[in-house]
């Protein structure tokens, strides 16, 4: 298996997805998380923007955020490579 670098909404599913698609076992691979990225979205109909910073309440307001309609995600940037055996 060589490495790769992905990203994904989902670690452990891409991680199970990356295992069978190798034909390892889980166990046969690990992971470094490079970053991620939380993003976020008010109505349905629009597209998701990218929170910069760490506080949601600066980009938009309490109610907004406690709506039914608001959305938030993160997608990770992962590096998948062969797990090592340790003695």
């Amino acid at each position: 298996m060589n490495t790769i670098q992905i990203s994904t909404f989902n670690v452990p599913d891409e991680l199970k997805k990356i295992a069978q698609q190798e034909h390892l076992p889980l166990e046969a691979i690990s992971f470094d998380l490079l970053s991620y990225q939380t993003q976020y979205k008010g109505i349905v109909d629009e597209d998701w923007k990218a929170l910069e910073g760490d506080n949601l309440e600066e980009v938009t307001t309490e109610i907004e955020i406690r709506s039914k309609i608001f959305l938030v995600r993160q997608e990770y940037y992962i590096k998948v490579y062969p797990a090592t055996q340790h003695p």
